[in-house]
């Protein structure tokens, strides 16, 4: 519905959208066609970025690769674009034509303006600054001037960039240049100009700047290494004067033997204590008399024991102090076998007790004495190697942290050497293989391009109309005003009966609309009028007929909605009384001329006009600053009213707007049935608040609102059953009764 209005508001400003474009049109049409003729001449540029050769010797990635690739154009892009560039092709420019004979272009007022001498010192000056790639300094006067006069032949800056364009050609290894000119050797000439004042930039400015990046990266990377040798070197120092080879190989050689030896501690600890135990329990089975026989017959042999234990034990020593080596190890089993043999020889030497035969026992405690002994010290000298190993790896430690800090130096120093190295190799063969420029296609005299003087007239077309309907559409976006009867009924909370167009033209003949077949906008109208009756007779019965036509405010239509309802009602025929109560306007007294006035009828000087069926009774009004109830007291203006409804099926009354307050009011007191008129594009304010709530307290009384001039509607098209009703015989015509004239 929202879409139907503003399709309908475009209708309505249909005269706008059209004659807007073509004013737009015919205004673009005589600005346009005196413009001058455009060429654009066109170069490239190879830069050599994508060689495949440069690639394989880089070491960054594809994608590293082609990010570098974007942005060596973005760079040079950047740079044919810069004003230093630009500056030199303006002073070659403003040269050519101050001293060639054939310019680029006609001479500027300002450049007309000036003498031989300031021509000579002007181009003295811009020489100079070309020679020397320098830009007119605007804070000197002279030179401000000299900038005015490149400014008005089209030569500064701002005006060559407008029209120079720069570009990647198709992600190939080539730079697109363009100039459009309004002289096609001037496009030409400002494109090789560009290339080669570039060409020459780049070669002088920036691999200079290469090469200094290079020896700056060279000087770092000899003092890297030069920190990086003093921290080698440091650290070899100090080893050779701590005697240290490798500690990290030393000091695992350490631990390995430091837990070979606590190892074999252990297993001697756990051998005497098993003797121990044994010797205990064979002890205690020899008594006193026994032990001395056995004492007594091993004194010597229990001496060559003790000698031969002594030396396995100054064995195990050696064995243990070198490490565990083979060779002490097959001496020990030596001395072994021979402890054995002296033992087995004491066992047979051995005096035997004629009480107790106790020879097993005599030889078992002799070899657990002996295996006791050795083991016993075996473990002081295993006490003495670890002691000794133990010292020795103390003693490697402070070594560890100083050593350690030295290697964390040289591995700083090498990480920054080696990051410096690949910093200078990358800029080296950057500055080796750097991309030399060369101008590929030379630019010739330019092209004429197709006018766009049509393209601008077109498009100052299309731009206006869509102009327009931007603007209609925000303008009916911003409006609020009630259009539709769904936005009434929403706006009021209220019931709407039903609408009634706008008719165009001057004055509307009724008898035209209800007693002849009108045109389209007139036949609507009646339709709408007499859905309108249909909805108020569904609330209307033979004693409660009297219809108030009311509105909020003056000029809201209550007159003509009043009129069309009294011919619909007469229409089905019913005999109809339509009664002025407008005091203050009697319009439709003034429209009628009735024969008798309300309040003649009131004070009795007259009688009612005779109700006939299918035709309509006026009654008037004499006008005046007076109410209803004014004219006579309320009880006898309210029989006098009974009278009218008893005597007509149904009686209209225009009652005064609401914001006359007691007059419309008291219409409303005394009628059956009150019809509100609304009229189309005004907004339901606050003002209007109060009203809508008083109707709203009329209860079942209020039939609702009639919307009234809600638009201008479109012309059906004619069909046959159009045609056919053009061809029926016209119905007889409804007449007004009691009154002066015939309307």
């Amino acid at each position: 519905m929202e879409f139907a209005n503003f399709f309908r508001l475009l209708y309505k400003q249909r005269y706008t959208l059209v004659l807007v474009p073509i004013v737009t049109v015919v205004i673009t049409y005589f600005l346009t066609r005196n413009l001058p003729n455009a060429y654009v001449s066109k170069a490239q540029i190879g830069t050599g970025l994508v060689d495949q050769s440069q690639v394989v010797l880089s070491e960054r990635s594809g994608m590293e690769q082609e990010s570098r690739i974007n942005q060596e154009f973005n760079n040079l892009i950047q740079t044919i674009l810069n004003k230093r560039i630009i500056d030199q092709v303006g002073y070659r420019l403003i040269i050519h034509d101050i001293t060639d004979t054939l310019p680029y272009k006609e001479e500027s007022k300002l450049l007309k303006a000036l003498n031989a001498e300031a021509v000579a010192h002007a181009i003295k000056v811009y020489s100079r600054k070309y020679n020397e790639r320098e830009p007119l300094n605007l804070g000197d006067e002279d030179q401000k001037g000299l900038h005015e006069v490149m400014k008005s032949m089209g030569y500064d800056e701002e005006s060559l960039q407008k029209k120079l364009m720069v570009y990647r050609l198709n992600g190939s290894d080539f730079i697109q240049v363009e100039f459009e000119a309004n002289d096609a050797r001037l496009s030409a000439a400002v494109v090789n100009a560009v290339i080669e004042e570039f060409i020459n930039y780049y070669t002088s400015v920036v691999k200079e700047n290469q090469l200094k990046a290079v020896n700056f990266l060279d000087s770092v990377l000899r003092k890297k290494e030069g920190d990086l040798n003093k921290q080698v070197q440091e650290l070899r120092d100090y080893k050779i004067r701590n005697r240290v080879l490798n500690l990290s190989e030393q000091a695992k050689q350490l631990y390995e033997q430091i837990k070979g030896v606590e190892d074999r501690r252990q297993q001697l600890q756990q051998v005497v204590a098993a003797n121990k135990g044994a010797l205990k329990g064979i002890d205690g089975k020899f008594d006193p008399i026994s032990r001395k026989y056995v004492e007594s017959a091993l004194v010597e042999i229990n001496q060559q024991i003790v000698g031969t234990k002594n030396a396995l034990a100054k064995a195990n020593d050696a064995y243990v102090r070198s490490n565990f080596a083979p060779e002490y190890k097959y001496r020990i089993d030596s001395l072994q076998n021979i402890l054995e043999q002296q033992i087995q020889n004491a066992s047979d030497k051995y005096i035997s007790n004629p009480l107790a035969s106790k020879d097993n026992l005599v030889s078992q405690k002799i070899g657990l004495e002996v295996a006791k002994d050795v083991a016993s010290n075996g473990i002081s000298t295993v006490d003495q190697e670890l002691a000794r190993l133990n010292r020795k790896f103390d003693m490697l430690m402070p070594h560890e942290a100083v050593i350690q800090q030295y290697e964390n130096n040289i591995s700083i120093a090498s990480a920054e050497y080696i990051e410096i190295l690949k910093k200078y190799n990358q800029t080296s063969l950057d500055a080796k293989l750097s991309i030399r420029l060369r101008q590929v296609q030379k630019a010739q005299p330019g092209t004429l391009i197709p006018s766009k003087k049509m393209l601008l007239v077109v498009l100052s077309g299309m731009i206006s109309f869509v102009f327009c309907i931007i603007v209609l559409f925000v303008l009916f976006y911003l409006d609020h005003s009630v259009k539709s009867v769904k936005q009434l009924a929403n706006d009021t909370g209220l019931p709407v009966l039903g609408e009634t167009n706008m008719i165009q033209g001057k004055s509307i003949d009724l008898t035209q609309i209800w007693n002849v077949a009108g045109n389209w906008e007139l036949q609507r109208l009646k339709d709408q009028t007499r859905a309108i009756r249909y909805e108020i007779d569904q609330d209307v019965t033979p004693t409660e007929n009297l219809v108030v036509v009311s509105s909020i405010k003056e000029g809201e239509g209550r007159t003509f909605v009043a009129l069309n309802l009294a011919y619909a009602y007469a229409a089905i025929n019913k005999s109809v009384l339509l009664l002025d109560g407008n005091f203050s306007n009697p319009s439709i007294t003034q429209f009628t001329q009735p024969a008798v006035t309300l309040n003649q009828y009131i004070d009795g000087k007259a009688v009612m006009p005779h109700a006939a069926i299918g035709e309509i009774s006026v009654m008037g009004n004499e006008g005046g600053d007076i109410t209803l109830f004014e004219m006579e007291v309320e009880a006898v203006v309210r029989e006098k009213i009974d009278a009218l409804k008893k005597a007509y099926d149904v009686v209209i009354v225009e009652a005064p707007p609401l914001k006359q307050q007691s007059k419309s009011k008291e219409w409303v007191s005394v009628a059956d049935r009150v019809v509100a008129i609304f009229q189309a594009n005004q907004t339901v304010n606050g003002a209007m608040k109060p009203h809508i709530t008083y109707y709203t307290q009329l209860g079942a009384s209020f039939c609702g609102f009639v919307l009234n001039k809600s638009g201008i509607i479109a012309k059906p098209r004619k069909g046959l059953i159009y045609r056919l009703k053009q061809l029926l015989p016209k119905r007889k015509g409804i007449t007004f009764t009691g009154s002066k004239k015939k309307k």
